[in-house]
């Protein structure tokens, strides 16, 4: 992710040393390798992370609801509260983008 990350700030001429970042991360993902990253590699003066639940839904301009993450291989339901996530109300199903195209496949053919 590094090199991506190294490729697009050169492509759009970031200055890493005067800007800030916002960025997001999954439960999944390895958040204190990115902050080391951003701050140790590239220099950032500032880092924003949130989680990409919280971020969708400050996108609509919220920041109460329900959050529905459809992902290859899952589904997940989070309950955001004023910005916070409510950790005994998220849920998460196997059943995502893969297992529908498998289904309509099946029922098309």
């Amino acid at each position: 992710m590094e090199l991506v990350w190294k490729e697009a700030f050169k492509r759009l001429n970031v200055d890493t040393k005067n800007s800030s970042i916002v960025a997001t991360w999954l439960a999944c993902s390895n958040r204190e390798k990115m902050l080391e990253i951003f701050f140790e590699r590239f220099g950032f003066a500032k880092v924003y992370v949130l989680h990409s639940t919280t971020s969708a839904m400050y996108a609509t301009g919220r920041t109460t609801g329900l959050s529905v993450d459809v992902g290859h291989t899952g589904t997940r339901l989070s309950v955001l509260w004023e910005g916070f996530i409510i950790p005994q109300l998220r849920r998460q199903t196997p059943v995502g983008g893969q297992m529908m195209d498998t289904y309509l496949h099946r029922a098309l053919t």
